[in-house]
């Protein structure tokens, strides 16, 4: 019976290890998913912030110029 290569047997742990990663990545991949649409979300929110107080911040422009 003939053995199996190293060259065959090394292949078959890099396979193993790269079908491991993958996994780990379709595991992690909705977490990142959802926390990349929460920081969209407060980016959103803190443009609205900043347009808030710029509007202020012209009022007060506005004022100060009496």
């Amino acid at each position: 019976m003939i053995g199996v290569s190293p060259a065959l047997v090394l292949f078959r742990q890099v396979e193993r290890f790269f079908r491991q990663v993958n996994c780990f990545f379709r595991q992690v991949s909705p977490f990142f998913r959802q926390v990349n649409q929460l920081s969209l979300q407060v980016n959103r929110f803190l443009d609205q912030v900043n347009c808030f107080f710029l509007q202020v911040n012209q009022f007060f422009d506005q004022v100060n110029q009496f």
